[in-house]
């Protein structure tokens, strides 16, 4: 049976890997974002787009939802009835604008999901940043939370700090720019969290806030993060896990990538698939290609 690694032991450990990441990580991919797009400058002066960008798996149920919550905006102030009036005395103006409300609105509710999950990951990263730098970890994340951040976002910040209390992993690093360099699957991305367990063995989170988990994109983008640290770094990592933050409470859930090298065998696919799509080359010709007679 494996002896767990007393607080110095685990510091020295820490410390480390900090030192690796410091000499073959840090500085060697820079973000280049624009309105639309997650881009990354790779080492090698190569801009690609953001792993998360490639991981290009179908999102069906974010179909169904968003179809949901038009209705939901049709039903409030009594528009369904105003949109079937306005149909009925032809006022095409009023009618646009009432459909064009109801197709934007999972937008409305998209962002403002979003910005809860933003406020909680930052208040997350300052906490760890903040206990990695004094060694100790803070007495209340809520310290780290944004003035007039939504409660939700509060909520989800205390199931960071239930997480750690609970796990009792011992933060190396947060906020990581890692990536891969290759002719077809070049990628860049973000890792949230590099923890050491009690064993002092290395683990990566990525935190989620997600009212559900995407079994999918999710084990495809945290199992391709934990590939390009181990390129990048030559450590093992142990495992890689979602940590499901809850909006509600402090409460959290963990999820782990059955299979790292799996995952990122699919997105290594899925980035073929995106170069083909984005390589600004004609799919199809009208008519039959005409063969060369030497």
């Amino acid at each position: 049976m494996r002896k767990p690694l007393g607080t110095e032991e685990l510091k020295k450990k820490a410390d480390e890997v900090r030192a690796i990441i410091a000499e073959k990580i840090t500085g060697k991919v820079t973000p280049e974002f624009t309105i639309y797009e997650h881009y990354y400058r790779l080492w090698d002066g190569n801009k690609v787009a953001s792993t998360t960008t490639k991981n290009i798996i179908p999102k069906p149920h974010l179909i169904l939802w968003a179809i949901k919550v038009a209705i939901e905006f049709l039903e409030k102030e009594n528009r369904l009835q105003k949109l079937i009036k306005a149909n009925e005395e032809g006022n095409e103006v009023y009618r646009k604008e009432l459909l064009q409300g109801a197709q934007a609105a999972h937008t409305d509710v998209r962002d403002e999901a979003g910005s809860v999950g933003t406020d909680a990951h930052n208040a997350a990263e300052d906490y760890v940043k903040q206990w990695i730098k004094d060694d100790a970890r803070p007495d209340d994340i809520r310290m780290f939370v944004r003035p007039g951040a939504d409660p939700r976002s509060i909520a989800s910040a205390r199931s960071v700090e239930e997480f750690f209390k609970k796990e009792g992993y011992y933060p190396v690093a947060a906020e990581l720019l890692v990536g891969s360099i290759h002719p077809v699957h070049s990628g860049a991305g973000m890792l949230d969290l590099l923890a050491l367990d009690k064993y002092g063995d290395l683990h990566l989170l990525d935190y989620k806030t997600s009212n559900s988990i995407d079994h999918l994109s999710y084990s495809v983008q945290v199992g391709t993060y934990s590939s390009y640290f181990m390129g990048m770094s030559d450590l093992k990592i142990k495992s890689a896990m979602i940590i499901h933050l809850s909006k509600d409470s402090d409460r959290f859930a963990l999820w782990t990538v059955v299979n790292i090298r799996k995952a990122y065998a699919i997105f290594k696919h899925q980035s073929q698939i995106y170069n083909w799509m984005h390589d600004g080359k004609p799919k199809l010709m009208k008519g039959k290609k005409k063969r060369k007679i030497i």
